[in-house]
């Protein structure tokens, strides 16, 4: 094994999680070798992360560190995205360079990290410049036509796996079956964390779910906010029960009498989250307990996650979800 590359000697001033040199990509373009690659730390503080650029006109170097690094970075907690880094260079039909990576939102930090796409420039002397800098946080024009583009969230209530939906960490088709808007889920584990939680991605800061849900006689049901299988909110039922969780625990019940079905709701406005239930679909009543959730995201709790809604059975047998719906509020 040989050792080509240092990488860019980061200010000692500045506040990052270690050098962590990483993620090494390469692009020629003309006469050079662009190498690029992340460094300060993928999570921590807000200017922890970055991409740096060497070039050379060799694959084996020598590599000269460009004049312009680093490439993509967060300077100050007072910018929009935080943690930015880990850039590949990907090209358009018209012969125009972009950025794709990675970034933390700052306030909501429990979506993740999500993909960001910044226009790069070629100097007159050859280096990789992103001429926005610190303005990447303004809307500017896509690079390609998307004129009719699918809405993600617009097919969840098919609920597709492995398309708007997925499992926590394990992939169970078997468990699901599908019969016209219904959702056949069968029950697994003995709380909503090893029930292996169905879920998808929405990206908002403000939104709810709701669900009709008719459960077998021994299986509880409900909806959830996923972060770990330690840490989640939710509110659920059986057939005699409301129920509800914070902080990945039982919080306890309350008697709903003996009904068939019953319909709940999740709201996540900002990070707080309240719970809803209705006999018929149509009449709410909140439910006493209140979840501030803001913490539970990898600077807190590790593993790289996102706070994920989703659906949930455990117990024996399975139960039925309609009239699912999503919605992303003001």
């Amino acid at each position: 094994m040989e050792k080509v590359y240092d990488g860019w000697p980061i200010p000692q001033h500045w506040t990052v999680e270690g050098m962590a040199l990483e993620g090494p990509k390469m692009k020629k373009i003309g006469e050079y070798y662009y190498f690029l690659n992340a460094q300060g730390g993928t999570a921590g503080a807000p200017t922890s992360h970055m991409a740096v650029v060497a070039r050379s006109k060799s694959v084996d170097g020598p590599w000269e560190n460009s004049p312009c690094n680093p490439l993509i970075h967060t300077y100050s907690g007072e910018e929009q995205w935080w943690s930015k880094g880990h850039a590949s260079l990907v090209d358009t039909p018209d012969g125009r360079w972009w950025a794709v990576y990675h970034a933390y939102e700052k306030d909501y930090l429990t979506l993740g990290r999500q993909t960001l796409l910044e226009p790069i420039e070629i100097t007159e002397d050859g280096w990789l410049k992103a001429p926005l800098e610190k303005k990447v946080e303004e809307e500017i024009p896509s690079p390609l036509s998307l004129n009719g583009a699918a809405d993600r969230h617009a097919r969840l209530d098919e609920f597709r796996i492995g398309f708007d939906w997925k499992f926590y960490k394990r992939y169970q088709p078997r468990r699901v079956r599908v019969e016209g808007d219904t959702l056949v889920l069968q029950a697994q584990g003995g709380n909503p964390a090893e029930s292996s939680p169905m879920m998808f991605v929405t990206g908002a800061h403000k939104y709810e779910i709701s669900a009709r849900i008719e459960c077998d006689s021994a299986a509880v049901a409900g909806l959830i906010l996923y972060y770990n299988d330690r840490f989640y909110v939710g509110t659920g039922c059986d057939r005699h029960n409301r129920h509800k969780w914070r902080r990945g625990k039982y919080r306890g019940r309350s008697g709903q009498g003996d009904y068939t079905a019953l319909w709940l709701k999740l709201r996540n406005e900002d990070h707080v989250v309240t719970g809803y239930y209705s006999y018929d679909g149509k009449k709410w009543m909140k439910e006493t307990f209140g979840m501030e959730i803001s913490g539970y995201n990898h600077n807190t709790l590790d593993d790289f996650q996102s706070v994920l809604p989703g659906l949930f059975v455990y117990g024996k047998g399975k139960a039925q979800f309609t009239d699912f719906q999503y919605k992303e509020l003001e």
